[in-house]
């Protein structure tokens, strides 16, 4: 049985029926960055650094309890990971900041959204009255 390539591209079914990937090039190297474009993204890079770790040392202090998670999942998850290397990556990757907005906010923007869903609903629908409500009351 001959190697049968699948649509994706890179994976193939070997006559024994397993799936396997074909060897990726690697990619090509980046285009060099100019200094002044360096040293200003290096700028926003740590102020943006220093603004999360207000937020969480901040909301920390006030008991806000996102901010609490990732400051004990840090005291807890980083030990580990160095001691217990799964990937190749460091333990802090380029996306860490990413990551700790993410899991800061996303229970706010969950709310807001809510609340804003219950104002739209609540403009649209409390000029209706029902019959028998307005007698209850």
């Amino acid at each position: 049985m001959p190697t049968v390539e699948l649509e994706h591209p890179g994976l193939f079914v070997t006559p024994g029926g397993s799936v396997g990937a074909w060897e990726a090039p690697p990619p090509p190297p980046p285009p060099p960055v100019p200094p002044a474009q360096a040293a200003r993204a290096r700028r926003r890079r740590v102020l943006g650094s220093v603004a999360i770790a207000a937020v969480v040392v901040g909301g920390t202090f006030l008991g806000w309890g996102p901010a609490v998670g990732v400051l004990v999942g840090f005291a807890l998850l980083t030990p580990l990971e160095r001691r217990f290397r799964r990937h190749d990556w460091p333990v802090r990757r380029p996306q860490l900041r990413t990551d700790i907005l993410h899991f800061l906010f996303t229970g706010v923007l969950n709310t807001a959204s809510l609340v804003v869903g219950i104002g739209v609903v609540w403009l649209a629908l409390h000029w209706f009255e029902i019959g028998a409500t307005k007698a209850a009351w």
